[in-house]
């Protein structure tokens, strides 16, 4: 509450500390690091719901019990890399199995959990979040696997919104470059 309260006059505060020379390019650089966090926000809320929506469809097209709050839970928390997964399918076999044990269906329970894992770590997220954030899949994935290697857990939560301010920054320092004496001159 307070921190939405005071946000104006925090900013207002960190604003008028800015080195003068610099403040517009610091301002600058802020909104579009801004922009491209907000970018990744729509763009992880847009992957939730297509995932939610491809699990419904095809829990319901399988007759799977409890189909809407399976697939709501899977594509909401697909957020979280790995344990989401990990939870949502855990659960939504022990489901399958109550209902199917091993039959054709259960399989196909299955199927859907692998063609999900597959839509969304190699298709939706670096496509719709990639290009929301102006990043390549590439960088995208090579930013989780740097994250996950150099903090764990909490680096591949945090991976793509620091791809992506590093990738802000780093177009600004190249920008720089290319203005410069040291590239002009050469």
């Amino acid at each position: 509450f307070y921190l939405i309260r005071d946000w104006p006059t925090m900013i207002k505060k960190v604003d008028s500390m800015l080195p003068l020379a610099y403040a517009p390019t610091i301002r600058e650089q802020l909104f579009l690091i801004n922009r491209t966090l907000a970018a990744y926000v729509r763009g992880q809320l847009t992957v939730m719901l297509a995932m939610s929506l491809f699990y419904i469809v095809c829990f319901s097209l399988i007759g799977l019990n409890f189909g809407l709050v399976l697939g709501l839970l899977a594509g909401c928390i697909v957020i979280i890399p790995y344990i989401g997964s990990a939870i949502s399918i855990g659960l939504g076999l022990v489901v399958a199995y109550g209902q199917y044990e091993t039959s054709t269906a259960f399989w196909f329970v299955v199927a859907v959990y692998g063609a999900g894992q597959i839509l969304e770590s190699q298709i939706l997220t670096p496509k719709i979040i990639g290009d929301r954030v102006g990043l390549h899949p590439l960088w995208m994935l090579f930013g989780m696997l740097a994250g996950a290697v150099l903090l764990g857990f909490v680096g591949v939560l945090l991976a793509v919104p620091l791809t992506a301010v590093i990738g802000v920054l780093a177009k600004f320092a190249v920008g720089r470059y290319l203005q410069s004496g040291l590239y002009l001159d050469a």
